[in-house]
């Protein structure tokens, strides 16, 4: 019997134990990259999990120099008076954060913008190293990212629910692809990633509640659907291993059976690891419970000969985005509906999936 103790990691409002029932680790696919076809054997993984998670394969003193490039810009914001409440407790180089900074204190730093220009910043988010894997994932075909990039801080306390990327960015190739790059060393208590295994399948039966899922809230368009509030289908990462409590899935202990139902999955990461994932995987990261600032940056690849969403191309010097409209973490609050805006509440209700009871609100038009 091991005598370490048991790890665990604050998921939502879910405090799970890592490698018990409910959440496992999440282990690296390096070998991928010794296969005698590269390419075949992480599309092969893609395909199977949803997810490549590959450790180490940028430079660490590159990623860290890349940190230091992000941590200063926050605090020339600071110096300059653009950002009024002070992010760092003392010196910005070891990124701990001031006492009571919360997400109205971390500046937006998603765009294309003078800090993801940055060269010490692109030299890691669009490292040569990266062209090479997806060049190899996309059939030998040369990839490219959205000039539009996905630079976040997260702050203590903080978290990204429950949801997939297809929500945000699906007028363009279905190949598209997510690269979630760690700019730091992170514990499971700095706001570490995790996935839900298998949850991007879209091969099972119509009566499966992840098909159900895929077939409605995977098919919103976040800007056509107006929706307010973060876009994520739900806080709670328990709610998806309820979706199909009907179906006869589970043992007589209660415990679930089949090695076929999604599955989450997290670990540490290091600086140099990078987690690919497909538009339909189902993911969150954990709450930051730290005093550290979380870095961390998503960039989107797809194959160059396909048509590419144009809301985060840059056309004539002009990237659009989701326009004034911020989701996620920057999101506003959706308990008071603007005119002409929906909800997530109001969709799942509409999809029919569990609404809890204090969260009643009015009816989308059929």
């Amino acid at each position: 019997m091991s005598s370490e103790e048991p790890l665990y990691v604050q998921l939502g409002p879910r405090k799970w134990e890592l490698g018990g029932e409910y959440l496992k680790l999440l282990e690296p696919c390096n070998q991928c990259l010794e296969a005698e076809d590269v390419g075949l054997a992480l599309r092969n993984q893609l395909d199977d999990k949803g997810y490549i998670y590959l450790k180490q394969v940028l430079p660490e003193e590159s990623v860290l120099k890349a940190r230091a490039a992000v941590l200063e810009h926050i605090q020339h914001l600071n110096d300059t008076g653009i950002l009024k409440k002070p992010v760092f407790s003392s010196s910005y180089v070891d990124g701990i954060l001031s006492s009571g900074c919360d997400v109205g204190c971390i500046p937006f730093m998603e765009g294309s913008n003078s800090i993801t220009n940055h060269p010490s910043v692109l030299n890691i988010i669009e490292n040569s190293y990266l062209y090479h894997i997806f060049t190899c994932i996309f059939h030998g075909i040369r990839p490219v990212t959205f000039d539009f990039k996905w630079l976040r801080g997260m702050h203590h306390g903080g978290n990204t629910g429950c949801h997939l990327d297809r929500v945000y960015m699906n007028r363009g190739s279905p190949q598209l692809l997510t690269c979630w790059i760690p700019f730091d060393n992170l514990t499971l208590d700095m706001s570490v990633l995790a996935v839900l295994e298998g949850s991007h399948r879209m091969d099972r039966s119509d009566d499966n509640g992840y098909a159900k899922l895929q077939n409605t809230y995977a098919n919103m368009d976040v800007d056509r659907d107006k929706l307010q509030g973060t876009g994520w289908f739900t806080e709670d990462p328990m709610e998806f291993y309820q979706l199909n409590e009907a179906l006869p899935n589970k043992d007589q202990f209660g415990h679930r059976s089949s090695h076929s139902d999604p599955v989450w999955k997290t670990t540490a990461f290091s600086a140099g690891d990078v987690l690919i994932f497909t538009m339909r995987t189902i993911h969150m990261s954990s709450v930051n419970l730290t005093n550290k600032l979380r870095l961390s940056c998503d960039t989107r690849w797809q194959p160059s000969n396909e048509p590419a969403d144009p809301r985060f191309i840059q056309v004539e010097k002009t990237l659009i985005g989701h326009a004034e409209t911020k989701f996620g973490l920057y999101a506003k609050n959706a308990d008071k509906i603007e005119d002409g805006k929906t909800t997530m509440k109001q969709w799942r209700k509409k999809w029919g999936f569990v609404i809890k009871p204090d969260t009643e609100e009015m009816p989308l038009n059929s």
